[in-house]
C-alpha cells in the first residue's frame, strides 16, 4: 500500500473518531502587521469571512467587507475616523454616482477597492473604543482569526 502526501498538514488539528481520520482547519490568531502584511502582498483578495463580532454582536450583513467597515465608521468618533481614514469623505450627500451616502454620521465617502477596504477595517479597528473579532478563509484554506478588545 501506498501512502500519500498531506500539505500543510500542521494547520489542521487531526482526530480519530469510529476508525475515521478527521482534519478539521486550524484557525490561527493573527496581529494586525500579520494582516498588513498579507494585505500589501495581495495574499486576502480571495478570501472569506466565516464570523465577524462588532461589541459582540454577530449579523448576517458582517459577511460582507463593506457592511463591515460602515460599521465601524457608525462606531469611529467623527474626529477620529476624518484624521485617520484612507477614503475621501465630504459632509451630506453627495448627488452623483461617486460617492455613496453612510446616514448614521451624514457623510459621503468615495468608494475604494477591496485591499483599501480591508486596510481600512484593520486600521479603524486599532484606533477604535469597541470590540471587534473576524475569522477569515483565505484561497488556500487557512483560517485566520483577528481581534481587538477595548
Amino acid at each position: 500500500m501506498e501512502g500519500f502526501l498531506i500539505p500543510d498538514i500542521n494547520f489542521y488539528d487531526i482526530s480519530i473518531i469510529d476508525n475515521s481520520m478527521i482534519f478539521k482547519p486550524k484557525v490561527l490568531n493573527v496581529s494586525s502587521n500579520y494582516l498588513y502584511e498579507l494585505i500589501a502582498n495581495n495574499l486576502m483578495k480571495d478570501c472569506k469571512i466565516i464570523n465577524c463580532k462588532i461589541n459582540g454582536k454577530e449579523n448576517k450583513d458582517f459577511l460582507m467587507f463593506k457592511q463591515i467597515l460602515r460599521e465601524i465608521w457608525r462606531l469611529t468618533p467623527l474626529n477620529i475616523l476624518l484624521q485617520n481614514t484612507i477614503y475621501e469623505f465630504k459632509y451630506g450627500f453627495q448627488n452623483n454616482n461617486q460617492y455613496k451616502f453612510l446616514q448614521d454620521i451624514n457623510m459621503s465617502y468615495k468608494n475604494k477597492d477591496f485591499n483599501s477596504c480591508l486596510l481600512e477595517i484593520v486600521k479603524m479597528t486599532e484606533l477604535g473604543s469597541f470590540n471587534f473579532e473576524i475569522v477569515f478563509k483565505l484561497a488556500d484554506g487557512k483560517q485566520l482569526s483577528y481581534s481587538k478588545n477595548q
